[in-house]
């Protein structure tokens, strides 16, 4: 590491390195996947398909994104990093191509850093058109709830990302537990309708086969967030075996409220107006809140439960989410594809202070300035934001995956195992490639249709981008792979009294 950049760090504080626990790091990703709004906004349009067994749609979603989850996991084994999946994809293909290497991870990286804040854009438009829209004020007011939710979250993120991530926890066991409850108190008064889910009513084609298509797409989208722990290579305690675990925890979890709370809404409605009818309503979105609907009916102590962890999620979701992208910007800013002032550290909070007002002011620029083309109907906005900025997601999933066989082949032979490293790879690159395709094919309904061209835009911009670094500071890419030991001497232990 060259001597200015260990100065600069060294005179305005670094990450606190070994900061965060296993309990935290689950704590951040748990909120990042936000899974009260993810059910809120999916349950029509998987049931559409899959009819009553929309539950096992999550459960099949959950074992797609573990094969990718394998590979950030078998990658934080061996170099924890704040680069994450750009760091590996640096690394994987660099191995057999170094000129690839340094392509496919500067577009990654620029890919993230564009598609982050409009993903979040999304996250606080939901906030704030749930709370527009369930007290009935007018169809403007979305935005100025969305800005207060902004500003209510900003002293967190500045003031140290132990604060923000035990406030994280709070705001997910706030829906996870009214998750659970609703849960129960619909399942048990269903009746012999809580078995619904076992056999197979409504929907089109019906049954697991309905998981096909966009609903796949849709299922495995509602883990996203899960890979929350891996650019906090540098803050875990032992980050090869918490990242590991993390990972496993985190969607395991997420696939036991995805399936408990999708099942109480199947057999709530089969109950409420028989299995056809009930299934059809919710096909049909003619509820435009099910879940609220079906806790007036059966439990009306909980509605504003399920209105508060609509809130919630969401407020959880932007406060957790700057946690990765802000450590991938300060990495990337560290290696040089970014103004050396992105990498600033606070000394006191260790929160990477331009970055993270980077992704604050980034996401309020993606809520305003989308208006101008996609309209101010907060509900369409929303649901348009997140498919456009999920795909280059996805996108960084699939070099990723593509990565670790080459990576462990010509580095790690030694340990080298067929379904781990090969299979499981292959499989992911499979399955996320398929969600990708079925989210920007051109046959879709208007403005979908359009996806590509977004997504597109940003690959390209992405792919300049990293060709005006490769020309302007060659070094940089190749230091995108750097690892925790490649700047071990520039971390200052969290424990260290430091003033600013």
């Amino acid at each position: 590491m060259d001597n200015e950049l260990v100065a600069a760090h060294s005179a305005e504080g670094s990450l606190h390195r070994g900061s965060l626990s296993l309990f935290e790091t689950v704590s951040s990703t748990l909120a990042n996947i936000a899974p009260a709004m993810s059910v809120f906004l999916a349950i029509g349009a998987i049931v559409a398909t899959m009819g009553s067994t929309a539950p096992w749609g999550f459960v099949a979603g959950a074992v797609a994104i573990l094969t990718t989850g394998n590979t950030l996991a078998q990658f934080a084994q061996r170099m924890p990093t704040t680069g994450s999946f750009v760091a590996f994809i640096n690394r994987g293909i660099g191995s057999m191509s170094p000129v690839a290497g340094k392509a496919a991870s500067g577009i990654a990286f620029f890919l993230l850093v564009i598609a982050y804040p409009i993903s979040l854009a999304s996250v606080v438009i939901f906030l704030g058109s749930w709370i527009q829209g369930y007290f009935g004020l007018p169809s403007l007011d979305w935005i100025l709830f969305a800005m207060i939710a902004v500003a209510l979250v900003i002293p967190l993120l500045l003031t140290g990302t132990g604060i923000s991530v035990r406030t994280s926890f709070i705001l997910f066991v706030t829906e996870a537990v009214g998750l659970l409850v609703f849960a129960v108190a619909v399942i048990a008064q269903a009746g012999s309708h809580a078995a619904l889910p076992l056999h197979s009513v409504g929907g089109s084609p019906g049954g697991i086969h309905g998981v096909l298509g966009i609903t796949f797409a849709i299922v495995v989208f509602g883990y996203v967030g899960w890979e929350n722990s891996g650019p906090l290579g540098e803050e875990s305690k032992n980050p090869r075996r918490t990242i590991p675990m993390t990972i496993v925890i985190s969607v395991g979890i997420i696939a036991l409220l995805f399936v408990a709370s999708t099942w109480a809404v199947v057999a709530g409605y089969g109950a409420w107006y028989g299995n056809v009818r009930g299934m059809n309503i919710l096909a049909s979105g003619s509820v435009s809140a099910p879940f609220i609907a079906l806790a007036r009916h059966y439990a009306p102590a909980l509605v504003w439960w399920m209105v508060l962890i609509g809130v919630t999620s969401a407020l959880g979701a932007f406060l957790s989410a700057a946690v990765p992208i802000t450590r991938i910007m300060y990495h990337g800013a560290r290696a040089g594809l970014l103004p050396k002032a992105v990498s600033r550290v606070g000394r006191r909070s260790g929160v990477p202070i331009v970055s993270m007002w980077i992704y604050i002011v980034g996401t309020v620029a993606c809520i305003l300035v989308p208006m101008l083309f996609l309209g101010t109907n907060p509900g369409t906005l929303s649901a348009d934001l997140a498919g456009i900025s999920t795909v280059p997601i996805l996108i960084v999933y699939v070099l990723a995956n593509l990565s670790l066989p080459i990576y462990i082949w010509r580095n790690d032979r030694s340990t080298y195992q067929l379904f781990t490293h090969l299979v499981l790879p292959i499989l992911g690159i499979i399955i996320v490639g398929y969600g990708t395709w079925i989210s920007i094919q051109p046959n879709q309904a208007p403005p979908a249709n359009w996806f590509w061209l977004w997504v597109l835009g940003m690959v390209v911009l992405s792919a300049v981008a990293t060709g005006i670094v490769a020309k302007k500071n060659p070094q940089a890419l190749t230091k995108l792979g750097d690892s925790l030991e490649n700047v071990e001497e520039i971390i200052v232990p969290h424990h260290t009294p430091v003033e600013g």
